[in-house]
């Protein structure tokens, strides 16, 4: 039986049901149908009239939910519940004394399993994917028959796979009581599934192993083959000019294409800085075209003379499109010019890619819980059919915790294969960094280039062409990179794991026994094992009275601010509280923690395996790592300070008061004009918004980056007769009485006027919160739609709802600001809520300005600018764009620092107008009418 409840919140012990539908069935068959609005005896909130359009008078007319129970619990009977969501309704259901008996089959559940790319396991996007009728969305009966109809597609896919595989689905949520496990049980049981051959995990290893199968031992880096160490030639510099002119190889690639003088001017600069091995920076405004001006150029280099090109984002959105759209027109450009066919290929780190020796050993062991089962049984359906591993792959939701702990984080390096990980197939990482060794442009993220460098350059293979687009964020990605976070939790589970007698710890030791050698290492393995258990206790009851203290300390000096983050300063570790709670407990945590790793080490060292390392050793390394890192941490933030890192405290007070402890460098150019920039090859630095008031001299300093030569190339486009830019002179000031409900209701003049796509950039959660259901209610009878980042989906999901809805408006927080486009449409109205200053009280932002001698001028205003610049970019992207762009923020007009932003934007046409006339400023605007 197919149920759905609607009810007047989400507390099943407070909150009362309003509406009930039942559909009850076999197979196709629809047997009889239940459904009734329920009187609660209160008031519906805005929110729930507005999500389910039921309506005060609906239920006020409705019966009570006594008159009827009994005769809801007789129409459900002994039937098994099927639902989306469904635990959720069966809760509701046994506090209002519905007596329901047996385990409900979850739709969302199962399809996380079937369907484990996702994106969106929501019940209306799975009946839009699959074409289920759902014309009531948040009424009982419409949802509960869509409920059924997934039911019985998804019911399919299952019954599509290998009996073998719903064996061992059947098997990973058994002792959770997972609903999932139980239905994969009972199709066993009937004889469901498939008599495919596979193994007893569930999948066709052979078929596994073929499918990511290496050609062959992969050389090492050093051995690459075919690479050329010379200089490269002067003549690519002419073949790129040429390819780029009216007429050449580009525009007979590529019909739709426009030469732009600033595309041809900024590809040439690139090539001759690849020619000369040299340092060159570029800002290239929106519409240049800068990815296509820097993979050409790079690209016939490489085919000419050998070699490799490195290209890296920030973003995986531009990561996508370089791989999926820019490089394959770049191919067939240098395939046409040179005959030479070249291979692109995408490299991430460790932790994105799965572990089959992980998996495997996971989906052998018994007592997982619902979050495990789902995660083990997703990656089984996946591995019939990716080629990568990686993450992206699948839909996580949040259960990416659980996928880390089945991760190639922490495979071991061996001394065969040049520090690759296992050297027996089946290995995703290994088969990512054999194709990346065979690549000839390389894609990877800031993160990983950062981790090279801290790698010493052991992680990328070499290349003779570094790339790094969105250059801007590289500083943020390598202060992170740089410094860390320990978090309590996680490092008190790590040393509870190695004093459980059953585990990884316990699996590690007899390893360590049967492969340990001679005699004498045999016996010493019990006493490593007793030192490392007495080791790992000692640490625990230290650490935790360390945390505590800290936990307190960090309350107490933050206990009138908004944030719980303690900067922990000189003075701070001279207190008598710091030494009684910190510096105390420390002097035994220390050598204790050393003893941990030390002897982990030692056990790593006897069990290990070069061919094929067990589960229990990369599991224990993965350990073994976190304990290292953070003991030399530690070490830093209490007894050995860097004088270029801050560091500091946080009580989250979402879980539990968890205590976070974390240090980042302040300044990080040395490290990579050092790490990063002295190798020998060419650097190239790209991006929109690099420069500083036309110089780019503060973003040199910040990177370490001297360039041979700086380059900006404005954007294309007529922005004064693209983009009116309005400015209320009356709005409230940011932070006094009256702004905030001023913003909502200029964000909504400016959507009704817009009739398109309107987006609102905020800098704060709490602001864009109130906004979107304040906005949502005002437009529910209307046909402008309201998306909220978080409420309504993550970044990516918000903008392709932009995307497909033609009247709506979005409203983004501050990862928004750039990043992601839309695919098909632009944006109409593009509003700005306040500048976008950092956080003042922000560890990292704060420590960086102290030492200027004017912050807010020298620090605050520029990272400001900078983040202005991006989020007006969101607006116009093509020639035939026209928008609006709102500043909510009148600072821009009334502040002196405000000429720094309104200089720092392409002049479009400028009016300052007062909130009542915004609206019509738009519509003149969008229509065409001049203002």
């Amino acid at each position: 039986m197919a149920l759905d409840l609607e009810t007047t919140g989400l507390n099943s012990a407070s909150d009362r049901i309003i509406d009930v539908g039942a559909v009850k069935f076999q197979g196709d068959e629809q047997i009889g149908e239940f459904h009734s609005l329920v009187n609660p005896r209160s008031r519906l909130s805005d929110f729930i009239v507005s999500l389910t359009g039921i309506s005060q008078a609906d239920v006020d007319e409705a019966p009570d939910w006594n008159t009827i129970r009994d005769d809801l619990q007789d129409f459900i009977g002994d039937a098994r519940l099927v639902g989306h969501n469904v635990e959720f309704d069966v809760g509701f259901l046994r506090s209002h004394r519905i007596h329901v008996e047996k385990l409900s089959y979850d739709t969302e559940q199962m399809a996380r399993v079937a369907l484990p790319g996702g994106p969106e396991f929501g019940l209306v996007r799975l009946a839009q994917r699959f074409g289920v009728l759902h014309d009531d969305p948040h009424r009982a009966l419409s949802d509960a028959l869509a409920s059924r109809d997934l039911f019985l597609i998804l019911l399919a896919r299952f019954e599509g796979m290998p009996t073998a595989a719903l064996t061992r689905i059947a098997a990973l949520g058994s002792r959770s009581n997972w609903s999932v496990s139980e239905l994969a049980s009972n199709m066993v049981a009937a004889g469901d599934g498939t008599d495919a051959i596979v193994g007893r995990l569930g999948i066709d290893e052979d078929l596994l192993s073929d499918r990511i199968r290496l050609p062959g031992r992969p050389a090492t880096w050093g051995e690459a083959a075919g690479e050329d160490e010379g200089g490269f030639s002067d003549e690519h510099v002419v073949q790129t000019e040429m390819a780029f002119l009216p007429g050449g190889l580009v525009e007979e690639t590529m019909p739709a294409f426009e030469a732009r003088d600033g595309q041809r001017e900024m590809a040439v600069a690139v090539a001759r800085a690849i020619a000369g091995q040299q340092k060159l920076m570029v800002e290239a405004g929106t519409g240049i075209g800068k990815s296509l001006a820097y993979l050409l150029p790079a690209a016939l280099m490489v085919a000419g003379q050998g070699g490799r090109a490195v290209i890296s984002t920030n973003t995986l959105n531009l990561q996508e499109q370089l791989l999926n759209k820019d490089f394959g027109t770049v191919r067939e450009i240098v395939k046409r010019e040179t005959g030479v066919e070249l291979d692109a290929v995408q490299l991430k780190g460790r932790s994105n890619y799965l572990c089959v020796q992980r998996w495997r050993d996971a989906v052998s062991q018994p007592n997982h819980d619902q979050s495990e089962a789902r995660v083990l049984s997703q990656c089984l359906n996946w591995l019939g059919k990716t080629e990568t591993g990686d993450r992206s792959e699948l839909s996580l939701g949040w259960d990416t915790g659980v996928f880390s702990r089945l991760s190639a984080e922490g495979c071991p390096p061996t001394t065969v294969g040049g520090g690759y990980p296992c050297q027996g197939p089946p290995c995703f990482m290994l088969k990512a960094r054999s194709d990346a060794h065979q690549a000839d442009v390389l894609i990877v993220n800031h993160a990983l280039l950062i981790s090279d460098m801290a790698a010493e350059n052991n992680i990328l293979p070499p290349h003779q062409v570094l790339v790094i687009d969105e250059a801007h964020h590289l500083r943020d990605v390598a202060t992170r990179h740089l410094g860390f976070e320990i978090r309590e939790t996680q490092f008190i589970d790590d040393l509870n794991a190695l004093t459980r007698s059953d585990g990884m710890f316990p699996r590690l030791v007899r390893l360590a026994t049967s492969r340990g050698g001679g005699e004498e290492a045999l016996s010493s393995v019990p006493d490593l094992q007793r030192r490392v258990v007495e080791a790992a206790d000692k640490a625990t009851l230290e650490s935790s009275r360390m945390f505590e203290a800290l936990r307190d300390l960090t309350g107490y000096v933050t206990r009138r601010e908004r944030t719980r983050e303690m900067r922990i300063l000189g003075m701070t570790r001279i207190t008598s509280e710091w030494r009684r709670g910190v510096d105390e407990p420390w002097v035994i945590l220390h050598p204790a923690l050393s003893a941990v790793v030390t002897g982990l080490r030692s056990l790593l060292d006897l069990a290990a395996n070069d061919s094929q390392p067990d589960a229990a050793v990369i599991n224990v390394n993965a350990l073994y790592e976190r304990l290292r890192d953070i003991n030399s941490w530690l070490m830093a933030l209490i007894e050995q300070p860097d004088e270029n890192f801050v560091y500091w405290s946080s009580v989250n007070q979402r879980r539990n008061m968890e205590l976070h402890l974390s240090g980042a460098p302040l300044d990080v150019a040395s490290e990579l004009r050092s790490g990063l920039f002295s190798q020998d090859r060419a650097h190239i630095l790209t991006g929109a918004t690099i420069s500083e008031s036309g110089s780019f001299e503060r973003v040199q300093t910040t990177l370490g980056f001297d360039a041979d030569e700086t380059l900006s190339i404005g954007s294309p486009f007529d922005f004064k007769n693209a983009a009116l830019i309005l400015v209320p002179e009356d709005i409230p000031q940011p932070n006094t009485p009256g702004y905030n409900e001023a913003v909502t209701s200029a964000v909504h003049d400016i959507a009704s006027a817009t009739q398109g796509r309107t987006l609102a950039l905020f800098t704060a959660n709490s602001a864009l919160n109130s906004t979107r259901d304040v906005l949502f209610n005002q437009f529910k009878n209307t046909e402008t739609q309201v998306f909220g980042q978080g409420r309504d989906g993550p970044a990516a999901r918000v903008m392709q709802l932009l995307n497909d809805t033609e009247n709506s408006v979005a409203l983004g927080a501050m990862s928004l600001w750039e990043g992601i486009d839309l695919q098909d449409a632009s944006i109409d109205s593009l509003v700005m809520t306040r500048l976008p200053f950092p956080e003042p009280r922000d560890p990292i932002h704060d420590a960086r300005a102290e030492n200027l001698e004017n912050p807010f001028n020298g620090y605050f205003v520029p990272e400001a600018v900078t983040k202005f610049r991006q989020g007006f970019g969101r607006l116009i992207r093509s020639r035939t764009d026209r928008g609006v762009f709102v500043v909510l923020d009148r600072r821009i007009i009334s502040k002196r620092y405000g000429r720094l932003f309104q200089k720092s934007i392409p002049q479009g046409t400028v009016q300052r107008v007062t909130l009542g006339t915004i609206s019509d400023y738009v519509e003149k605007w969008l229509a065409g009418v001049p203002v």
